[in-house]
């Protein structure tokens, strides 16, 4: 696990770069909903569908994850055109 996501906080807005689908449309944001720090067998016990969880974070990842892994898991959602200063 390393350090890159630990200034990330709840709420928090990051752009998403080169994500605007044409020239002059705005890129995508990505706002912090919920950060889950832990063991990933920990985080695969609180979900039903461990298969579907196991395979998306492989993809994800790009290989496979030991249940004893430790894991920084980031719930986002998706928003277009934000503007600082509207915070």
């Amino acid at each position: 696990m390393d350090n890159r996501f630990d200034t990330l906080g709840q709420r928090d807005i990051i752009a998403v770069a080169n994500s605007a689908k044409q020239p002059g449309e705005p890129d995508c944001f990505l706002q912090i909903l919920h950060i889950q720090k832990g063991f990933f067998h920990e985080y695969l016990n609180d979900h039903h569908d461990k298969y579907r969880i196991r395979q998306a974070a492989k993809r994800q990842i790009g290989r496979e994850i030991a249940d004893e892994e430790q894991v920084i898991i980031l719930e986002v959602e998706t928003t277009v055109g934000f503007d600082a200063n509207d915070r």
